[in-house]
């Protein structure tokens, strides 16, 4: 039995389990105590090109240029098919699928064969094809930035265009000190006694990882008070001013809940 065999007809199955396994294997034998977890994160150059960067705000900025230029030329067709009482809208921004549509309303309405234009040197083009030339041009650049800002998504900036799943990050430092622009991965890591025992996030930063280790610490905290409200009081010391000093106000932690 070859790898490759073995890999397509056992390992595909329960790959995704062995990592698991692995772990509940490590901590039997650790006696790993799991009540306590941090969150440690780490970046990893990514294997892609250093000059594969595509920028969200550039393609966003892009695409409303790429809108301007539509509503321009709009404005030039309304005002040859208005003689057929024919007028496209105008608007703000443009869908792909309203751009298709407005291509074949034009072919029909100017009589034009997309497959006849003439092209290349020494042809000269009608109004008519170069205004469809232009609509076919914008649309495969609306549909290229559309691509381009689905893929960053939300959560991210930038992406490499050999790997989709890189972010662009300053990760290293060159021999003259500056910041390297390099492609990477964000890992953030559930850490228990330097073993690794859940992947949180990967994404371009640890922001994400705020509202868990928020979240951790206030239920941290509130057990804690839980456990102290039937024995101790709490004594709230409140800062007057340096003229009357400070003040200290019990209050009973028997009329108090949580």
């Amino acid at each position: 039995m070859t790898i490759d065999n073995f890999m397509k007809d056992y390992l595909v199955n329960c790959i995704d389990d062995i990592p698991s396994k692995i772990n509940s294997y490590i901590f039997k034998q650790e006696q790993v105590d799991l009540s306590h977890i941090y969150i440690d994160g780490t970046k990893i150059t990514a294997n892609a090109s250093k000059y594969s960067w595509v920028w969200k705000k550039s393609s966003v900025k892009n695409r409303d240029k790429v809108f301007n230029k539509i509503t321009e030329l709009l404005n030039e067709i309304n005002k040859i098919t208005s003689m057929q009482g024919v007028k496209f809208e105008i608007r703000t921004e443009y869908a792909i699928e309203y751009m298709k549509q407005i291509t074949e309303q034009y072919v029909e309405l100017v009589c034009i064969k997309p497959e006849c234009i003439v092209r290349g040197k020494g042809h000269r083009k009608t109004p008519e094809q170069r205004n469809y030339d232009m609509l076919v041009e914008y649309t495969e650049k609306l549909k290229k930035y559309a691509k381009h800002i689905n893929i960053c998504g939300e959560s991210r900036n930038s992406y490499s265009k050999t790997d989709s799943d890189a972010t662009f990050f300053r990760i290293k430092r060159d021999y003259m000190g500056n910041d390297q622009l390099l492609p990477g991965y964000n890992f953030q890591l559930g850490i228990c006694v330097t073993f690794i025992c859940k992947q949180l996030f990967l994404n371009t930063g640890g922001k994400h990882c705020l509202p868990h280790m928020m979240s951790t610490f206030l239920n941290y905290i509130l057990q804690i008070i839980r456990i102290l409200h039937r024995h101790i009081e709490l004594i709230v010391i409140v800062h007057i001013g340096r003229n009357t000093g400070i003040h200290s106000l019990r209050v009973g932690l028997n009329n108090f809940r949580i």
